[in-house]
């Protein structure tokens, strides 16, 4: 709707690699945003074109005077660490902005401590839309993020002009607190289980019957024409191509934890997770052993951070 469009009271909480490319797509689509980032430094390139706030309590406060000046509902996109400093931040958040406010949630914190957010702040009137985001930096800079959103369906209607602008087309609502973070979690756990499948995989060229095969070239004919095509095998070829015998990575790969949330909630629902478990369990194995498959896993990783 027009009137949606003309909204301009929209806060960016949250100057990291996402928020900050989130910013610029936004500046660049003609938004008139108020920024908070709790390292000043980050406000670098921002100063001359938005509004730089010197503390929460200031950011609250533009983002309320707007409101009265303006007549519009103040929009808050927050895209920080999950769970504690996501907690403590709405916290804070909770007892200073306006009531009506939405917050769109970009943590990809635990599903359940978005539910608890989300009744907290409603008995202070304020609006919260946990969003499950993935697409990493480029995709943020491009408005092109892959989000599953959720919360109510009222604050959503009242955010889509501005989800539009961050993704395109490429996002959808489910009703239910929790639910899109839920769906991140999910996201998550078939990313493991991919990336263990395309370790073992590579692990069966360069360790089977024939030598001196090019990994890296093969990679990139799949990523682009075979049905297992995509952008993980894509990463595989650029990291092949910088060092085709991965010598220069470790077998070390860590795991942020969110997936072993996902068995935890496959657990309790007694669904069988069976691959993805495995690809958990063979992260734990790689800071004991190495293996070339381990290598790829740690090897695309490493490509996957230099784009989020």
């Amino acid at each position: 709707m027009e009137i949606e469009k003309k909204h301009q009271n929209i806060g960016i909480f949250g100057l990291g690699k996402i928020g900050k490319n989130i910013t610029l797509n936004l500046i660049n689509k003609k938004y008139n945003l108020i920024l908070y980032n709790r390292s000043k430094g980050k406000y670098k390139g921002f100063k001359d074109i938005a509004i730089c706030s010197k503390s929460v309590g200031e950011f609250a406060f533009l983002l309320g005077k707007r409101k009265k000046k303006e007549k519009t509902i103040p929009i808050i996109i927050m895209a920080i660490s999950p769970d504690e400093p996501t907690n403590n931040a709405l916290k804070e958040l909770s007892g200073l902005l306006a009531r009506g406010s939405i917050i769109i949630d970009l943590s990809n914190s635990f599903y359940q401590n978005s539910i608890k957010n989300y009744e907290i702040l409603k008995k202070k009137g304020i609006h919260l839309l946990d969003a499950g985001c993935s697409g990493g930096r480029v995709e943020a800079l491009n408005g092109k993020m892959a989000m599953i959103v959720a919360g109510d369906k009222e604050s959503f209607a009242k955010t889509e002009f501005l989800l539009r602008d961050l993704c395109s087309e490429n996002y959808t609502f489910i009703n239910g607190s929790g639910a899109g973070h839920f769906a991140k979690i999910v996201n998550s756990a078939i990313e493991y289980g991919m990336m263990q499948s395309i370790g073992e995989g590579l692990k069966m060229l360069k360790e089977g019957p024939y030598k001196n095969v090019n990994i890296g070239k093969i990679c990139t004919i799949w990523s682009e024409n075979s049905i297992i095509r995509g952008h993980l095998l894509g990463l595989a070829a650029e990291a092949l191509k910088k060092d085709p015998n991965l010598s220069n990575t470790k077998s070390f790969v860590p795991d942020s934890g969110i997936v072993r949330y996902a068995i935890k909630t496959a657990n309790a629902y007694s669904i069988p997770i069976s691959a993805i478990t495995t690809s958990v369990y063979e992260r734990f194995n790689s800071r004991k052993k190495t293996k070339f498959s381990n290598k790829t896993v740690a090897a695309l990783l490493r490509e996957l951070r230099d784009e989020v």
